[in-house]
């Protein structure tokens, strides 16, 4: 119904009359507690809020239109926000980081879990992995693979791929690059199509073919300075040119860090069937579905088994869907990520409800003059609710900007940790999670306050205004809300501290040799060059003897692969005499390997130069191997074998030594509480890693070493330089970006129930200043209002604490896949963090209630 002209002009006079006069009598009041004239207009004018506004958004209640009642809501709240511009600055503050931080993870999430992989049909895309009954699973061999292939029916294409390193020589320095030998099937399959060039043809993915490669976008930009004619030209790899076939887009999802290609082109028997070297992956026939072809897998597994008892036996083909696969190391991290995100803005939405509880407590009389005036309760909460959604939005633009600056941070922590990382951008989706976000961010901390104000005594309003202790309710809930910021800053605390406790074990846990002043590199001989093991031996032979040779070197060898590298050669062996056997961890070492690392030897003797040479075979073992397999006898004098003990040809190596168990796949390891069984080969192979202990500072040593090599060979680089700490920490950059997200993300949650609690004492003591100043006047001592407010604030974080702790508690089993070599339930931590959170609490009372001990008892006596 709407009403005459005339009318809605005499209703705005008469409402226009009445607030000017309850206007007079809230100067009147404040003039009577002993403030001045100014003072007393200008705080009651901030109490009844522009009386324009009011008088405007009263409209509504007459009969006109929707939207220009919602238009009236929006104005109405844009200028009561600008009328406070503290209070607004600190939410919009604390709304950004919460919806900032939960923006730049669901980006994260949603390029690496969410979107599908970038090519067709990727649901139809699986990844094969070799299954033992004990153990984890592994890739796969030459051998399944072409069986698979040639005996699968539900597949259009199963190709294979594995990593390899070249030396690109000829065009500048030696640079050593990171490649993939692959099949001709893998790109087509996958559907990368070059920006120039072609893929690898069939006939090219055989051995004696012609040798041909596809350049990355990166190393033809880096290297060749984005020549367009590369296409037919021929480059040097190893000593032997490549007709360069193909450039490749940039950015490829799935090729990450890789510098060129090679056709695989090897026949099925120049590899073992336990040589699990290969990734293997395939694309399903259109209409197959995932466990179909798994269920053909089974019948392949069993008829290998049946023809090659030896090797097959105990194993198994699994399939996976490709996208799980690619991003199950990042998975879990994520998601707790996600979680922790998700506390931070609960903690910043509970922040925000605080201060709007405290404000609305003091807008009392405001929104009782417009339910006085006929608006609906109804209308009073769409109005408060529609000024905390634009609080909220503003916080939303400022944590969009956070977010970018964050994502840009993340890329660069994790380029090499968190898959896919490179397709992270801000479109229409992101866009639509931060604006639904924050409406719904808003919708949540400005329902309590205003539902809360809504329910005032318009009398007792009109009267007096509305103090904290007139709106129990309301002091409830802000207590309430404090309560549960510091429960969940508390699980987010918890679990950093594990984490942090949890890496400070993996990078301090005894390795088992003496990590300090040691040097590594690696070095990669080329085939071409280097054709016979002799040569390969000699080389390295002469290059550790010059490098102990340089100055400030104690001792020097080679190895492969590097220990606490990540990186682990599983091969299966034979011990003669016997038909056990099983899977071992196999290390090749040069001259002197057990005295430069510093090995304990336990049993036996070291190594002697002569036992990589021609003559009887000698083999070191670890403690692991020698309780398992030799524990009721002496393991000095037996032989073992990695060819095969069924083999005629098989390599026969007699046991001299035990050494102390060191660990190789560091993370691994540290989750089973027991390193796998070794077996140490002296013997050089093409690709070692370098290692110089030095009596100083092992980077010192960096240009002799150099100066050496590029004595014996001048085209052959050396890469991956780095300390042996530093190699322990590049197998934990995993564990340490998520130990770092996760403490910020705790950090910030602690400041915000910090500023929260300190918010709600601050407030609480404005409130009491009457009962303060009476207590006080009564003979109260200082100290006794000092506990007072400080107890108060206490007792709330000692409750919040206390669900914290149940709360982390429940989360014990999700905290497990985190922690490493650390209980979930570690009792220090929990009491060290919560000794934390206490200590935070009482200097966040202490301001408020040093401002409680300061109130003139003679204002508060002449205000009653």
């Amino acid at each position: 119904m709407k009403f005459p002209l005339w009318r809605r002009r005499q209703r705005e006079e008469e409402l226009e009359e009445e607030i000017q006069s309850h206007l007079r009598m809230a100067i009147r009041d404040r003039m009577e507690r002993g403030e001045s004239a100014e003072e007393a207009e200008l705080a009651a004018r901030r109490e009844f809020g522009n009386l324009g506004l009011i008088k405007e958004t009263t409209r509504g209640m007459w009969g006109f239109g929707t939207l220009e009642t919602i238009w009236q809501d929006l104005r109405y709240g844009a200028r009561m926000l600008l009328m406070r511009p503290g209070f607004t600055v600190v939410a919009v503050i604390t709304l950004a980081l919460g919806i900032g931080a939960n923006t730049a993870i669901f980006s994260v999430v949603n390029a690496v879990l969410l979107r599908p992989l970038p090519c067709e049909d990727p649901d139809r895309l699986v990844h094969f992995l070799n299954v033992p009954l004990q153990g984890y699973p592994e890739d796969s061999s030459l051998p399944d693979f072409v069986d698979w292939r040639e005996q699968s029916r539900s597949f259009e294409r199963i190709a294979a791929a594995t990593s390899r390193t070249f030396n690109l020589t000829g065009i500048g320095e030696a640079e050593r690059l990171n490649c993939w030998a692959v099949t001709a099937d893998l790109f087509p399959l996958l559907s990368i199509r070059p920006a120039f060039g072609r893929v690898f043809l069939p006939e090219e993915d055989r051995p004696g073919a012609s040798r041909v490669a596809i350049l990355s976008h990166d190393l033809w930009r880096r290297r060749f300075g984005s020549n367009p004619d590369m296409v037919g030209r021929p480059i040097t790899l190893n000593g032997q040119d490549h007709t360069v076939v193909g450039i490749t887009a940039p950015d490829l999802w799935v090729f990450a860090g890789i510098d060129l290609w090679v056709p695989l082109a090897m026949e099925p028997g120049e590899a073992g069937r336990r040589n699990n070297f290969l990734s293997v992956v395939g694309r399903l026939k259109p209409g197959v579905s995932l466990d179909q072809a798994r269920a053909e897998m089974k019948v392949i597994n069993a008829r290998l088994a049946q023809q090659y008892p030896e090797t097959n036996s105990g194993w198994r083909a699994e399939l996976f869907p490709l996208h799980e696969v690619f991003v199950r190391g990042s998975r879990d991290m994520l998601l707790v990520l996600l979680a922790a995100v998700g506390f931070v803005l609960l903690i910043a939405c509970a922040n925000v409800a605080n201060l709007l509880l405290a404000r609305a407590a003091t807008r009392g009389r405001e929104i009782a003059i417009r339910a006085a005036f006929g608006a609906s309760r109804g209308r009073l909460v769409r109005q408060l609710l529609t000024e905390s959604i634009l609080l909220a939005l503003l916080g939303g633009a400022g944590g969009a900007i956070l977010a970018l600056l964050g994502i840009n941070a993340l890329v660069g922590m994790g380029a090499n940790i968190i898959p896919r990382l490179i397709e992270i951008d801000v479109d229409a989706r992101i866009l639509g999670f931060t604006v639904l976000l924050s409406i719904m961010t808003g919708g949540l901390f400005g329902l309590a306050p205003a539902l809360q104000i809504s329910r005032l005594d318009l009398n007792d309003a009109l009267k007096e205004g509305v103090r904290a202790g007139t709106m129990s309710g309301g002091r409830r809930i802000r207590q309430a809300l404090v309560v549960s910021e510091v429960a969940l800053s508390l699980i987010l605390l918890i679990g950093a501290g594990l984490m942090i406790k949890s890496l400070y074990r993996l990078v301090n846990f005894d390795s088992g040799f003496n990590r300090e002043n040691l040097l590594t590199m690696q070095l990669a001989l080329p085939q071409v060059k280097y054709v016979s093991e002799q040569q390969v031996a000699a080389f390295y032979q002469r290059l550790i003897e010059g490098v102990r040779e340089a100055p400030g070197v104690v001792s020097a060898t080679a190895v492969s692969p590097l220990p606490l590298g990540g990186v682990r050669s599983l091969r299966a062996f034979g011990i003669a005499g016997r038909s056990d056997g099983g899977d071992a961890s196999v290390m090749w070492v040069g001259d002197r390997y057990i005295e430069t690392m510093g090995y304990p030897l336990l049993l036996g003797r070291p190594l002697a130069e002569l036992d990589g040479r021609d003559g009887p075979k000698a083999a070191l073992i670890n403690q692991s191997f020698a309780r398992r397999y030799f524990s009721d006898q002496d393991p000095i004098g037996q032989r073992v074998t990695i060819e095969g003990p069924q083999n005629p040809n098989a390599q026969w190596m007699t046991i001299v030594g035990v050494v102390a168990d060191v660990k190789q796949n560091y993370v691994m390891e540290m989750m089973d509480k027991e390193t796998y069984p070794a077996i140490y080969i002296p013997q050089a192979l093409p690709s070692m890693a370098l290692v110089a202990r030095a009596r100083d500072n092992p980077l010192s040593l960096l240009s002799a070493v150099r100066g050496e090599v590029r004595k014996l060979d001048r085209d052959l680089p050396v890469y991956n330089i780095q300390t042996m700490d530093q190699a322990l920490g590049a197998t934990l950059k995993r564990e340490r970006f998520t130990m770092l997200l996760l403490s910020v993300f705790a950090a910030v949650a602690l400041a915000l129930a910090a500023v929260g609690l300190y918010g709600v004492m601050s407030y609480a003591v404005s409130q009491r200043t009457r009962e303060i100043g009476i207590r006080m006047a009564l003979g109260a001592r200082r100290s006794d209002v000092l506990m007072m407010v400080i107890g108060q604030g206490i007792k709330l974080a000692g409750a919040g604490a206390l669900i914290g702790l149940g709360g982390a508690l429940a989360l014990k089993r999700l905290i497990e896949t985190l922690v490493f070599g650390v209980s979930a339930t570690d009792p220090l931590t929990f009491t060290t963090i919560a000794l934390l959170l206490e200590l935070v609490a009482l200097l966040a009372c202490w301001i408020p209630a040093r401002r409680a001990t300061k109130v003139d008892p003679m204002i508060a006596l002449r205000c009653e």
